[in-house]
Order: structure tokens, then sequence, then C-alpha cells
């Protein structure tokens, strides 16, 4: 007895039959697919034996399971998510929430959850699972007011700033243009500089209103110019940097 091709007939006799009853073929160092082996190795030792002819049709496996738009990829042992998409497929086909339906599809991804779920009829499997679809309805709303207040937030802030552009007179053409209708009167005041840029349009600014004008975090300024201070004032320009004890902003220097 040729006992290479009895293993040989035995193994593909055992993948065939996972195949065949459970459309996939689980580990072969599992439990499982042991003791189907050990069958088929006996039945195919006891044909080799009588002499009997081995005719091996290896069967197609079976097709995949038809799956929704959107759902979600299954991760788990190869093995097993073919599987566990048939289970997925039959168990979505009983659920008739929608909501429900559209939470299992797209954030059950494990196969081995399907699997693990399997023998539940659909009433006790929906009780298990209400507990996380309301926590998960529950963070999916509070995701969606926080985007919605960011939003608002935005469009105040973006009304705001168009009125502001509106009362100065100044008309916006496209992304790189800005026309300024004047004269307009400015008057000094207390303001803090953002950044470099505009820090250095708030100097210019102020040396053209009427009044004194404090521009703190005058630091940002120190940074990409050199001797700014100096500079202006070698030229006419009533300026001068000072340090304030009680600077609320943070800033160690302040133009004025």
């Amino acid at each position: 007895m040729d006992l290479k091709v009895v293993r040989e007939e035995a193994i593909e006799a055992t993948t065939r039959a996972f195949w065949d009853r459970n459309g996939f073929v689980p580990d072969e160092d599992s439990d499982e697919w042991e003791e189907e082996y050990r069958r088929q190795f006996e039945q195919a030792r006891k044909r080799q034996a009588t002499g009997q002819p081995v005719v091996v049709k290896p069967s197609a496996p079976p097709a995949a399971p038809p799956e929704g738009a959107g759902w979600a990829v299954l991760t788990g042992a190869p093995t097993q998510i073919r599987w566990a998409a048939a289970l997925r497929a039959d168990r979505l086909q009983e659920v008739r929430d929608v909501g429900v339906h559209e939470w299992l599809a797209t954030t059950w991804t494990k196969a081995k959850s399907w699997i693990d779920t399997r023998d539940l009829p659909t009433p006790t499997f929906l009780q298990r699972v209400a507990p996380h679809y309301a926590e998960y309805r529950r963070r999916a709303d509070e995701q969606a007011r926080v985007i919605e207040a960011e939003r608002q937030a935005k469009a105040a802030a973006a009304a705001a700033l168009q009125a502001e552009i509106d009362a100065a007179g100044i008309t916006v053409e496209g992304r790189l243009h800005a026309i300024v209708h004047g004269p307009c009167r400015l008057r000094g005041t207390e303001v803090a500089i953002p950044d470099i840029r505009s820090g250095a349009a708030l100097v210019i600014a102020a040396l053209c209103a009427e009044g004194d004008s404090l521009l703190r975090n005058a630091w940002h300024l120190d940074r990409g110019y050199e001797d700014m201070v100096g500079k202006l004032a070698s030229v006419g320009a009533r300026i001068k940097s000072v340090s304030l004890d009680a600077d609320p902003s943070g800033g160690h220097q302040t133009y004025e």
C-alpha cells in the first residue's frame, strides 16, 4: 500500500468535504480538521486495500455570498472569512432596523464575531448587541453636534470678518486682490500682534493713526525684522519699545 497516495487522497477529500459542507476550510492544526482528516484517511486506506479505483473530482468553492454596498471588509483567518461572510449575509437579511443593519454591516469587521454568534436566534442576537448599538449612536450624535458647532462657529467668524471688511470699505476680488476705498481715518488703540506679517501691517497702521497705539506681542516682529524700532525712529517715526510687567498677553516686549 502506498501511504503517500493515501495521505494525498485523504487531504484532498478533507478539503473537499469542508468546502461542500461549510464553505470554508479550517486550519490544518485545528481539532476539527484533524478529526475529518483521520476519517478520510481511514476511508482512503480501505479503498487502497480493496483495490477500489479512486476518482478525485475537486469541487469548486461555493460562490461568495452577496454583499451590500458599503459593507466593511471582514478581517481574520482566511479560512474563516468566507464562512463569516455567508453568516453575515444571512443574518442581515433578518435585521429590519435600518440603523442597526448599517451599523452591523460597517463596524462588525471581525469574522470571529459573526462565527461566535451564529447559533443565536436573531431576536436574541439583537438584544445582546443593543447596548453596543446605543453607545455607538450616542458617540455618533455627540460627534455630529461637535462638527455642527464648529461649522456654526466658522460661519459666524466668517460673517463677522466680512462685516468688518465691508465697514472698512474694502472690496475683495478673488483670492489674491483686495481694493481699499479710502480715505479712512484711523485712531490709536491697543492690539495684540498675531504674527510677523500682520504685525508689520499693524505697525504701519499705528504710525498713520491719530493718537497713541499699544502693540503687544512685539516679539513676533523681533523675530522677522532686525531693529525695526531703531530704523523707523531714524526716519522720524514716533515709536519706542517698552516692557510691561503686567502684560496680559504674555509677551515680553511692547511697541508704543
